[in-house]
Parts: C-alpha cells; sequence; structure tokens
C-alpha cells in the first residue's frame, strides 16, 4: 500500500469513528431523556419535550458529562403538574 492509500484509509476510519461516535453521543443523551421523563412521570410531573431538539440544543454547547443535570432541570422547567 503506498503512503497515499494508507492516508485515505486512516481519513475513512477517522470519519468512520466520528460516525460512530456522534451516534454514541446521541443514544447516550436518548437514555437521559428517556430516564428523565421517567422520573419525572413517576414524581406525577410530566413532560412531553422533544428530545432530538433538546440534543441538537445541547450537543455542541454543554460537556457531555454535564448533560444529566442540564437536562433534568430543562424538563423540569417545562413539566406540568
Amino acid at each position: 500500500m503506498t503512503e497515499q492509500q494508507l492516508d485515505a484509509s486512516s481519513g475513512s476510519q477517522d470519519s468512520a469513528s466520528d460516525s460512530e461516535f456522534q451516534e454514541l453521543k446521541r443514544e447516550y443523551f436518548y437514555s437521559l431523556a428517556i430516564s428523565a421523563k421517567l422520573n419525572l412521570s413517576m414524581q406525577g410531573r410530566y413532560c412531553n419535550v422533544d428530545a432530538s431538539r433538546l440534543f441538537d440544543e445541547v450537543v455542541d454547547s454543554i460537556p457531555f458529562k454535564q448533560w444529566h443535570s442540564w437536562l433534568t432541570q430543562r424538563m423540569l422547567d417545562d413539566s406540568m403538574v
């Protein structure tokens, strides 16, 4: 394999890795959203927010380790008793 082929191969692997990482972040966020919604409903509070809209809002602006607290607070703000 030539150096150019190795670079091209490495680039496609990086692209695939980035894509897989983005998908893992999305799945993690959706799991957190479902968990927060279930927790609120068990407390008698109901929240009907669009998780994909929230994901778009949070993905590039908040570190993933803070997603849970941000999401819980956001859903509390939007919930109804």
